[in-house]
C-alpha cells in the first residue's frame, strides 16, 4: 500500500496550490492553501509536503544535513 502525498506549492501560474493525485486546486494565498492541504491530508491520511516559493517539488528530498533532536 502506498502513501498519498499532498503538496502545497507555488505553481507556474503564480498562485499557491494544493496538488493531490495529479490534480491542482489554486487558492488566494499561501495560508489558505496550507489550511486546505492540512484538511485534505487529514481526510486522506496522507503525507503533507509544504514547499517554499522557489522550491522544486519534483527534486529528490535530501535529508543528509538534518539533525534530529531527542525531545525525551
Amino acid at each position: 500500500m502506498s502513501t498519498s502525498i499532498i503538496k502545497v506549492l507555488f505553481s507556474n501560474d503564480e498562485r499557491w496550490s494544493v496538488e493531490s493525485n495529479g490534480e491542482r486546486t489554486a487558492y488566494a494565498c499561501r495560508s489558505a492553501a496550507i489550511s486546505a492541504g492540512v484538511h485534505r491530508a487529514i481526510e486522506e491520511d496522507a503525507l503533507l509536503m509544504i514547499y517554499e516559493r522557489d522550491s522544486d517539488p519534483d527534486a529528490p528530498i535530501d535529508s543528509r544535513d538534518v539533525e534530529l533532536v531527542n525531545q525525551a
